[in-house]
This record gives C-alpha cells, sequence and structure tokens, in this order.
C-alpha cells in the first residue's frame, strides 16, 4: 500500500494450505472526515488484495489504534470491513485477560489498540490470546500473540477470488450527502475562480464571477 498503513502477504503451505496474513498500522483517531476516509483506503486496500487469490483463511494484525467499541468510529468502520469478509477478533472464542496494548507512563494512559482478527475457521480453534510482555521491549505497544489448535487443510469450497463477494463502486449519491457536500464544500474553497464576460441586455460586458451565477 503507498501510505505504508497495510501490508499483505500470501502463504501457501507442502500441504496446499493458503493463508493470507494483513499486517496493519492503522491512522490514530480523530473525528475527521480524512481519517475515515484514510481508514477506509486501508481496508479497501486489503480486501482488493483478498480479490486476487484462492485462500482457506485470513489473518489481520496490528497496531489499529482503536479499541472495541461501538462508540469509536474506527472501530465501526473496520467491524462493516469484517462482516463483508467474515472475520472475528481471534479471542472470540478462547479467554483473554489482556489488560491494555498500549501504554504511556508518561502520561498514565492505556487502552487495547492492539488487535488480531482472524476468519471464523481459526477464532473457533484459538487456545489462548495474550500480550508478549518482556524486558526487551522499548515500545510504548506490547505484540499481541494468538496460538491455535488448527489443521491446515484445504478447503473444498474455498472463498476464492473474492468474487462471491459484493462487487461495489463508489456512488456519490448512496453516500452520506451532508459529509459529501461538506467535504466537497471545504475542498473547493480554496479554488481561486476565474471571470469570465457575460454579455447583457445592453450590450455591454460584465464581469461575473463564476461563484455567484
Amino acid at each position: 500500500m503507498p501510505s505504508c498503513r497495510a501490508a499483505v502477504l500470501h502463504c501457501v503451505f507442502p500441504s496446499g494450505y493458503s493463508l493470507i496474513i494483513a499486517l496493519v498500522y492503522f491512522p490514530c483517531l480523530n473525528l475527521t472526515v480524512d481519517y475515515e476516509c484514510e481508514l477506509s483506503d486501508c481496508t479497501g486496500f486489503i480486501e482488493k488484495c483478498f480479490d486476487v487469490v484462492a485462500f482457506d483463511d485470513i489473518i489481520v494484525l496490528g497496531d489499529m489504534n482503536f479499541d472495541c467499541s461501538t462508540s469509536n468510529v474506527g472501530w465501526n468502520i473496520f467491524h462493516s470491513f469484517c462482516d463483508d469478509v467474515g472475520l472475528s477478533r481471534a479471542d472470540t472464542f478462547c479467554k483473554s485477560d489482556i489488560q491494555y496494548t498500549f501504554f504511556r507512563e508518561s502520561m498514565m494512559q492505556h487502552s487495547v489498540i492492539d488487535h488480531i482478527f482472524v476468519t471464523d475457521g481459526l477464532a473457533s480453534s484459538a487456545a489462548s490470546y495474550y500480550v508478549v510482555d518482556e524486558f526487551s521491549n522499548f515500545s510504548d505497544h506490547l505484540p499481541v500473540a494468538c496460538d491455535f489448535k488448527h489443521k491446515l487443510h484445504v478447503m473444498n469450497d474455498r472463498p476464492s477470488n473474492r468474487s462471491k463477494f459484493k462487487q461495489v463502486k463508489w456512488r456519490w449519491d448512496k453516500a452520506d450527502l451532508n459529509q459529501y457536500y461538506f467535504r466537497t464544500f471545504e475542498l473547493l474553497k480554496f479554488i481561486d475562480v476565474p471571470t469570465f464576460e457575460l454579455l447583457n441586455d445592453n450590450c455591454d460586458f460584465l464581469n461575473v464571477p463564476i461563484g455567484n451565477i
């Protein structure tokens, strides 16, 4: 991905088992249209990668910069993506006692913003979900890990090439029109509008800004 916020790897094992791993670093949460667009670009890129290969399972993991709360706009966008693709958080079927994955000591801030999401087949075979807390870690994030008890078998009915998924196109009139109008205004208001000559009834020329017509 050009912004370096997502990297997707396709692994094929000797048995033929096909696994897609997407490593992400999503933008920091903020309540702007730019944030929603950037995060949607990330999920769109990842889903496009799913569209080009046949696979048995998917893992999406990394620093997502949001907690899994319905009041969080980042989570709502990503949750919609998970519903479309068929992903669940890896600890859906196993117990987890993770208190935080991010900790800023200077401000005493902590949160769970690093996650692992997998296809349902992997989620049901998850044995443990935990953070790796080691003294050698100098980051303010703790690595998240998950152990699976999963047989690497090839599915007979792979969701290959995403052809079974709904193909969509951008439609301005099917989006949030208030945001569309607001964003259009924000982008266009800085454009210097040229003037042109308008002929009136007396055959005199008037200079009229285009924006006033």
